[in-house]
């Protein structure tokens, strides 16, 4: 292996020589003259982004539920504790947890999750602006799958439920039966008894 160059750092994770642009730099000028001195991470960057996957990965629900905490905070303009204790985001760990299971089945049609990429929190009634606090909480939140999710996109809940009613009946008699058709025709008619005698 050859020399490192004066501009080459070593990281103290994978012991490699690196050009000094693959480790984060902080800048500090001082004040009275234009002198501008640079410090740098003893950690290259892409050791400090596998660090940050394996703790991601450690726990990928919680990592996810915070992730939506922040991001929810962030356009709120509110702190990620106030999401994540008073808009009661840390109850949705949970029930991400048990629906990255395999078997777990969408609350909404009935479609068994295919991996955890399936798995989405949508909003039951979506939020009118930023700070709509009533439907930002977490009891306003549920876990569905992709296609769900996107289907609903900014409709009410309820008549999103009943235009789907025939994908989620389907579905449930799918994973029953093994049957993969249904079609739902009426079947009932509204009588008065003096009309049925």
């Amino acid at each position: 292996m050859s020399e490192p160059r004066e501009s080459d750092r070593q990281c103290i994770v994978c012991q490699q020589w690196l050009h000094h642009s693959r480790f984060r730099m902080w800048k500090r000028k001082w004040r009275r003259c234009e002198y501008t001195s640079a410090r740098f991470s003893s950690t290259c960057l892409s050791c400090e982004q596998k660090k940050r996957n394996e703790q991601k990965n450690a726990d990928r629900p919680l990592s996810i539920i915070q992730s939506r905490a922040r991001t929810a905070a962030r356009k709120a303009g509110t702190t990620f504790d106030f999401f994540w204790e008073q808009m009661n985001y840390r109850s949705l760990v949970p029930l991400y947890r048990a629906a990255c299971v395999s078997g777990a089945a969408c609350l909404n049609c009935g479609h068994v999750f295919k991996n955890e990429r399936d798995v989405e929190l949508e909003h039951i009634e979506p939020a009118r602006h930023d700070r709509d606090w009533a439907r930002l909480h977490a009891r306003n939140l549920r876990i569905s799958c992709g296609s769900c999710n996107r289907t609903k996109a900014q409709k009410p809940f309820v008549r999103w439920l009943d235009e789907q009613e025939e994908a989620r009946l389907s579905n449930l008699l799918e994973a029953k039966t093994g049957t993969t058709t249904i079609t739902l025709q009426p079947t009932f008619s509204f009588m008065n008894e003096a009309e049925s005698e």
